[in-house]
């Protein structure tokens, strides 16, 4: 059920209650980015050396911004983790027939290229997965994320349908047989106005034509935006987000003069009606958002000057509103344009905004809901950087040159005059043997002693040692240790992250839902590269593919590995371990340990390839195994076929043969000479019609070989 539409005073109001409701959350995340990176606040001194420590840890006058690195470290792998792999997107083909078709097969697998190649372009920054890795480390630092999928152009780029006003009956004739103008008037979607519209057929193929030239173009149909957790402002029902408002500060000059957004907002500025080029936005003397001609201002305010703006983008499940604001502020704004999104998942409508948890606490306070793998951590650095605070002022205190007298007995060190002796700074005693000064006491260095600290800060990096990720998922496993057991401490290692993984595979399958009901909206295909390695050849060419958004289907599953590079060897070595034990079949093999795309295509190959190897390069193959004997099919099938194939196969065969064939009659010759048996055969000498080349079965003899007998023992016919 739809959400009744909300007017710009609604969503203020909405947007002021959750602001104090989320006050913690946001105070939460700006320490945690004071621990992780160098982020210099006005309220305390500038020291950009290393990690700032946030408030309220920053009380103290001779606070060290601290130099620790372990917080960056961790997050740094926990986003590697979320972020190295590609999401592994399968279609599950449903059909009523007992066994899966061809047909559909290939459509499935088409799908699922272009489901990947679809999430691929719209996280894409420079080429990489960019919104993917910063989807993953806001997860990391705040518990969790949002995901925020549009299209790039409402309308995908494609061109509106064109209308003809006033025309001549032969202009309409004409374009009607060339069936570029439909046959009777329609009326004009803006004006209402019955016009000559376009023909149906045309305008298909010009849109057509349009999302083709975009793919080639390199033209991506979505867009995703990845949002930490304090730039987002939402409220949930049982359905999932009800709404979502994403507010960021941007430069005055975004909205000034001449800009984008400028133009945006003097046309849905119903007051104005001036040059929309000279229209910009301002604030007035009570800090709200006025528009107008920045010359003078609008009648009746005094505008003042601003650097900075609270752009919000707001949406629902129906509608896209965007509105300004003052900086920092969610109040005195104004709306600046609104639209219908059309969003939809699973054929209901769906708000755009997808909320991505890291680890699901046991309620839904905002300052409780979420849990991340760094919250130990975060919760011992401040104490670290407070104890190491002190720390670096006793080692100031010590290292100034402070002395005192220590008396034996106790008493205050006095002169002459019984006032007590205070030493000054003076040349080193002893060092002139003629200005030797003999005090009643022991001269002592004044210390702090800081033996409980240190070992306060010992057990602290202790602590923090505990907290960090596993070496064992960092590459530092034992090189001497079984595949077996290395492979399970990254398992149980990577545990942590299994739920976030999860999560991050939900949230990427919604989206792709999301993209799967804009296309379904469109009436014309749309067009995909084959990307080689999914189904096919990896030698194959890139083609364009065309994919009716009709045959969509949202039966898919997103899978999201943790793999790390050394838990990929371990990987395939236990794989191969428990193949060659006969524990597992080969294509369980390919699917679950070498990881492939199409575990069915590679066993296949590999099949075919162990054929391969042994017919070229004679590696064995055991003799009653099913796959030795279609081997020796395949060799003596070859061997009788391959003549007839190639004329120099049948030359160099029957060359091969009357070799033989003489060796054979050389050799018998020696034997008769020798005084051995005669031949099987005995050979009578000028019978030219016994040939050589018949006997030894040729029936085309070889190159310069004798046609007779006598002629081929050298013997002059009789």
């Amino acid at each position: 059920m739809l959400d009744a539409p909300t007017d710009t005073k609604q969503i203020f109001q909405r947007l002021r209650s959750k602001r104090i409701e989320y006050a913690r959350v946001q105070t939460r995340m700006r320490i945690r980015r004071a621990l992780i990176s160098r982020v210099l606040d006005t309220n305390v001194a500038d020291n950009g050396t290393g990690t700032n420590v946030g408030p309220p840890f920053d009380s103290s006058t001779m606070i060290i911004r601290s130099m620790l690195g372990e917080p960056s470290k961790a997050v740094q792998h926990y986003e590697n983790r979320l972020s190295a792999n590609v999401p592994n997107i399968s279609v599950v083909p449903i059909t009523t027939k007992p066994k899966l078709t061809q047909t559909l097969d290939r459509v499935a697998g088409e799908q699922e290229r272009l489901d990947a190649e679809l999430w691929r372009e719209a996280c894409a920054v420079a080429g990489g997965r960019g919104e993917h890795q910063r989807l993953a480390s806001a997860m990391v630092v705040g518990g969790a994320a949002y995901l925020l999928t549009l299209p790039r152009d409402l309308a995908f780029g494609l061109p509106d349908r064109i209308y003809h006003g006033d025309m001549t009956d032969e202009e309409v004739a004409l374009l009607t047989r060339e069936g570029k103008l439909s046959p009777s008037r329609l009326p004009h979607p803006k004006t209402g106005e019955l016009v000559y519209a376009e023909s149906g057929d045309a305008w298909a193929s010009r849109r057509k034509e349009a999302m083709k030239a975009g793919k080639v173009a390199g033209k991506g149909l979505f867009m995703l935006r990845a949002l930490p957790r304090d730039m987002v402002l939402c409220e949930k029902d049982a359905a999932g987000l009800r709404w979502g408002a994403v507010t960021e500060v941007v430069p005055q000059s975004v909205f000034g003069a001449g800009s984008q957004w400028a133009r945006f907002a003097a046309r849905h500025d119903k007051t104005f009606t001036g040059n929309e080029a000279e229209y910009s936005l301002m604030l007035n003397t009570k800090g709200q958002v006025i528009g107008g001609i920045p010359q003078g201002g609008p009648v009746g305010y005094s505008s003042r000057a601003t650097s900075s703006f609270t752009f919000i983008t707001y949406t629902d499940r129906e509608d896209l509103v965007y509105l300004v604001a003052g900086p920092n502020d969610v109040e005195g704004g104004r709306e600046i344009w609104r639209g219908k999104h059309g969003c939809t998942e699973q054929g209901q409508p769906a708000c755009p905004l997808d909320e991505v948890a890291c680890i699901r606490g046991d309620v839904d306070l905002p300052d409780h809901e979420f849990l991340t793998p760094l919250d130990p951590l975060f919760a011992v650095i401040p104490n670290t950087n407070q104890f190491l605070t002190m720390r670096s002022n006793i080692a100031a205190w010590n290292a100034t040159p402070r002395f005192v007298v220590e008396v034996t007995d106790g008493s205050q060190l006095r002169g002459n005059d019984g006032e007590p002796v205070n030493v000054k700074s003076a040349p080193t005693p002893g060092m002139d043997p003629t200005q030797i000064a003999a005090y009643p006491g022991t001269v002592k260095h004044l210390t702090i002693d800081a033996a409980d600290l240190d070992q306060s800060i010992v057990t602290m990096f202790g602590r923090i040692d505990l907290y960090m990720p596993s070496p064992v998922t960092q590459g530092a496993a034992g090189a001497s240790a079984p595949a077996w057991q290395v492979h399970q401490l990254i398992q149980q290692a990577q545990e942590n992250l299994r739920q976030p993984a999860d999560n991050l595979a939900m949230a990427i399958q919604r989206s792709l839902l999301k993209m799967h009901g804009w296309l379904r909206q469109l009436d014309v295909p749309v067009y995909f590269w084959s990307v080689p390695g999914h189904r096919k050849d990896a030698r194959e060419l890139r083609g364009l593919i065309e994919f009716d958004p009709a045959d969509l289907t949202d039966s898919i599953t997103v899978k999201l590995e943790l793999d790390t590079p050394e838990d990929l060897i371990v990987l395939d070595q236990v794989g191969q371990a428990k193949l060659k034990d006969g524990l597992i079949t080969r294509e369980g093999y390919f699917e679950e340990y070498a990881r492939v795309q199409d575990a069915r295509q590679a066993t296949v190959e590999s099949y075919g390839q162990t054929v391969a190897d042994s017919l070229l390069f004679g590696r064995p193959l055991p003799g009653s195994a099913l796959l030795a004997m279609v081997a020796q099919r395949v060799m003596g099938r070859l061997a009788v076929e391959l003549p007839g194939w190639s004329p120099n196969a049948a030359r160099a065969q029957a060359q091969d043969m009357s070799m033989a064939a003489q060796q054979q009659v050389a050799e018998q010759e020696q034997e008769g000479l020798m005084g051995g048996p005669p031949p099987s055969e005995p050979i009578v000498a000028g019978a030219e019609d016994v040939s050589l080349a018949n006997a030894a079965g040729v029936r085309q003899p070889g190159v310069g070989m004798a046609q007779s007998l006598p002629a081929q023992l050298g013997m002059s016919p009789v």
